[in-house]
């Protein structure tokens, strides 16, 4: 497929009215419950987008192979990041909705509010990464926001690892998809063997989704990092998640046990990359690398994030659930 420009084939044309019509009832069915008349609609050559202020969610045809999300699902996201909607009408939208309710209990939430051992080291916020500069704004240093289903199972994996004698640290978690084309931009990663480590924005990452981490792990007294197969980002043969030539035993063995914690809890490595991990509340592994049929991509900026700590801040409403988290 070559996008929603104007040589759209006439799949790619039926496929875009698919999505408009997916979006144009869900917004029907929660026009019953809340104003909606803020949210826009807007076809782009690739995507697409649902806007309202500086928020956007997208729905991207070439990801369409790992299925499309229902009306519901669709709407569930809809209410969860772009529409300013109290908790007890959030939950008068989750009967109508039947079996999206799982959606609204799925925003975006920082992790260490589930966690607080969890160690974050976002890279991205610093020079120490792949593009050599800070993508991120540097208050997102200690900070990480994944789905609350994924943050749960990261508390599990801590749990256990603790048990261990060992501990994550999180390098990444959800990605805004401005800065997923950033990642694409060669003048912001030169090397194209490193480029290739991002998703195309096209195809929607599961970090802009918000239901991919990257992470490593630790020694739980003193917070060291251990010894691992490569570094963060690396293109090299030896990230493979079942790399072994070349390597000693102790990285592979931290390997394993790393990836046997996450794999226990419901999360799937990414074949070529031993830290990355996808996660699916479903626990469906067979389309891992892609849940578009459950999440939409997002763009939301992360200052709208730490912003939302502040009840109001974000969409009207308060932000703190009852678990703890930091709903959108």
């Amino acid at each position: 497929m070559t996008g929603l420009g104007p040589e759209k084939t006439a799949s790619a044309s039926a496929l875009e009215a698919s999505l408009r019509g997916r979006v144009t009832e869900a917004l029907q069915r929660l026009s019953a419950h809340v104003d909606v008349s803020g949210v826009k609609l807007c076809v782009t050559q690739d995507a697409i987008e649902i806007v309202r202020m500086e928020h956007k969610l997208t729905l991207l045809p070439a990801a369409a192979d790992g299925g499309l999300p229902s009306v519901s699902r669709v709407a569930a996201e809809l209410a969860t990041f772009l529409l300013p909607v109290p908790e007890e009408v959030m939950r008068r939208i989750a009967n109508d909705l039947g079996d999206a309710a799982s959606g609204f209990l799925d925003p975006l939430v920082e992790v260490s509010r589930i966690d607080p051992t969890l160690i974050i080291d976002s890279r991205y916020a610093t020079a120490d990464n792949c593009a050599k500069r800070a993508l991120y704004p540097p208050q997102m240093r200690t900070r990480c926001f994944v789905r609350q289903s994924m943050a749960t199972q990261l508390h599990r994996v801590q749990t256990t690892l603790h048990r261990q004698g060992y501990g994550l640290k999180i390098w990444d978690g959800y990605r805004p998809q401005a800065i997923q084309w950033r990642c694409a931009d060669p003048e912001v990663i030169p090397d194209a063997a490193t480029r290739r480590l991002f998703v195309p924005p096209t195809q929607g990452s599961n970090h802009a989704r918000g239901c991919a981490v990257d992470l490593t792990l630790v020694h739980r007294e003193t917070g060291h990092e251990c010894l691992m197969p490569t570094g963060f980002d690396s293109p090299a043969p030896e990230a493979a998640s079942d790399a072994t030539d070349g390597l000693s035993r102790e990285p592979m063995e931290n390997r394993q046990r790393l990836h046997a914690a996450m794999t226990e809890a419901g999360f799937v490595p990414l074949p070529h990359e031993w830290w990355h991990f996808n996660f699916r509340p479903d626990g469906n592994t067979d389309r891992s690398r892609n849940a578009g049929d459950l999440y939409l991509v997002l763009d939301i900026p992360f200052e709208a994030l730490l912003a939302a700590g502040e009840p109001a801040a974000l969409t009207g409403r308060s932000h703190h659930s009852k678990r703890g988290g930091l709903l959108l």
